[in-house]
């Protein structure tokens, strides 16, 4: 995930080689879900300028992994 901290979008980059499909979350710190997006891609774009300056974690899960990654919004 980068940049971050982030101001209006996140860059999302998955290594690997194969075809991806998942779903993107990311939550405040209260555990409430406030962005979802599903991602068809290795690299994504996710605008989060709507989202409040704070500290978030994004969760990126396909059908057998789940990653969680620390995000600060700016």
């Amino acid at each position: 995930i980068y940049p971050n901290p982030a101001s209006t979008a996140i860059n999302i980059k998955i290594n690997g080689s194969s075809p991806v499909g998942g779903q993107v979350d990311i939550y405040d710190m209260t555990g409430r879900i406030v962005l979802s997006e599903s991602i068809n891609n290795q690299e994504a774009s996710i605008a989060i300028a709507n989202l409040t300056p704070g500290v978030y974690v994004v969760s990126i899960s396909d059908k057998r992994n789940r990653y969680f990654k620390k995000l600060v919004k700016e």
